[in-house]
């Protein structure tokens, strides 16, 4: 009987001793959750009160000198970023996000900085309910962050917002404000994205956005990029060749930065950020991959070969300089590579996303490099069938690997410009941008 008693005892005494243990494990991991959770960043209101009467400050003399966490990066670069309303015949028909990357004291060329104002890049199709639907009237209306805020803002909200500029095949746009988005200059800590290597896989990353809703401005998701390597993006269009409509693919997004982020609609146009709190992108496209959390982000480097320019002549209330797409050659083009994976993508052999739109993970390409032309323009000189390799401005010459290298080299290129456009098995053709 003693032995009985005993025994249970020290069952008794052992599984009481389990309850404490995994009451303390317990205890530690709310805890840790609570502080992550509640978490502020030490520094964070230092670096507001240092930068919230200044102008023309440096961001990055600013983070590194006060030495703020990635927690406290997210927290801070909410100034930054607002919510975009765009409104037709007064109904608001779509919301996305954006983020300023010039305001007031921004120096867009030397001795010269940005005297009222503010410059909002978002996502060309946040806006593009305003070029696509017939109305007699639409606005887009710029919410800043903390909107609700009277005493900060007045009764000045929404801030009318101006498109100043915009490129479908990018999705990239710029939008102008007459108002300051407070001192908020983030073009001075944005990186060219455009080389994949300068991503590093599992780099940790954050995205600022307003996904579904106003209320829901500036919500802050965390998580790393992917991978360092280049995706792409295709959906299926026709096109008139000659006397028929042919179905191709057609680049929509290049560059894409893969990112293990939460977005979620609303999020589009809003800001991608680096460990370091670098702008690096925008986040742009969902999928319905099979692991079901990898996203995409279009790299802000677009947006750095045309905003100076931009800024310059909008400041000096002249003709805004003219930007050229490949539009303005008028001709269709394909990479070379796509006509080696249309059969198999119109096989039905390789799964795809969103009805006929096409991730370059699903593709299988060649080695071949160079875009090729898929209709005549006699006036400048294209032939259907020319593969143009390389092109020559100021100079300088550039191989053509995909579409986009063409669109960047546009991008920077300015009228008056002539550009030499190298085809394969035949003689250059040149083009001066009028």
């Amino acid at each position: 009987m003693a032995k009985r008693n005993v025994k249970t005892i020290f069952g008794m005494l052992v599984f009481a001793l389990i309850v404490v243990i995994a009451a303390v494990f317990g205890g530690f991991y709310y805890l840790i959750q609570l502080i992550a959770t509640n978490y502020k960043d030490p520094n964070l209101d230092i670096v507001r009160q240092k930068t919230a009467s200044e102008e023309g400050f440096c961001l990055n003399d600013v983070i590194k000198e006060n030495n703020l966490t990635f927690y406290g990066l997210g927290e801070f670069y909410t100034e930054a970023c607002v919510s975009i309303v765009v409104e037709i015949e007064h109904v608001g028909a779509w919301l996305g996000s954006g983020v300023c990357v010039a305001s007031k004291g921004y120096e867009y060329e030397e001795n010269k900085t940005i005297e009222e104002g503010s410059y909002i890049v978002t996502n060309y199709h946040v806006i593009s309910e305003i070029y696509e639907r017939k109305a007699s009237r639409y606005d887009v209306k710029v919410y800043p962050n903390d909107y609700t805020n009277e005493e900060r803002y007045g009764s000045t909200l929404p801030y009318e917002g101006e498109v100043l500029w915009y490129d479908t095949y990018l999705d990239s746009a710029i939008i102008y404000v007459k108002e300051n988005i407070d001192w908020v200059r983030m073009k001075d800590r944005s990186i060219d994205c455009s080389i994949e290597d300068e991503l590093s896989k599992s780099e940790p990353a954050f995205a600022i956005g307003t996904p579904e809703k106003l209320e829901n401005q500036n919500t802050i998701t965390r998580g790393n990029i992917v991978s360092s390597e280049v995706n792409y993006s295709y959906t299926v269009k026709n096109i008139k060749i000659g006397l028929t409509e042919e179905e191709v693919l057609s680049n929509i997004y290049e560059y894409l930065i893969p990112i293990q982020i939460h977005i979620q609609g609303g999020n589009s146009g809003g800001g991608l950020f680096d460990k370091d709190g670098y702008l690096i992108g925008q986040p742009t496209l969902g999928t319905l991959s099979e692991d079901g959390a990898i996203n995409y982000a279009i790299p802000i480097y677009p947006i750095t070969l045309v905003l100076d320019d931009l800024i310059s002549t909008n400041e000096n209330e002249s003709a805004l300089v003219k930007l050229y797409s490949i539009d303005y050659l008028n001709i269709d083009t394909i990479d070379y590579y796509e006509s080696d994976v249309m059969q198999t993508c119109f096989s039905g052999y390789k799964k795809y996303y969103y009805d006929k739109n096409y991730l370059s993970s699903d593709l299988v390409y060649n080695s071949d490099t160079g875009i090729k032309v898929l209709n005549d323009n006699e006036i400048l000189g294209f032939t259907k069938g020319d593969i143009i390799s390389s092109v020559k401005v100021k100079e300088k010459t550039s191989e053509i690997t995909c579409r986009n290298d063409l669109i960047f080299t546009l991008l920077k290129s300015r009228k008056g410009d002539t550009i030499q456009f190298n085809i394969n098995d035949k003689p250059a053709v040149l083009v001066t941008l009028a």
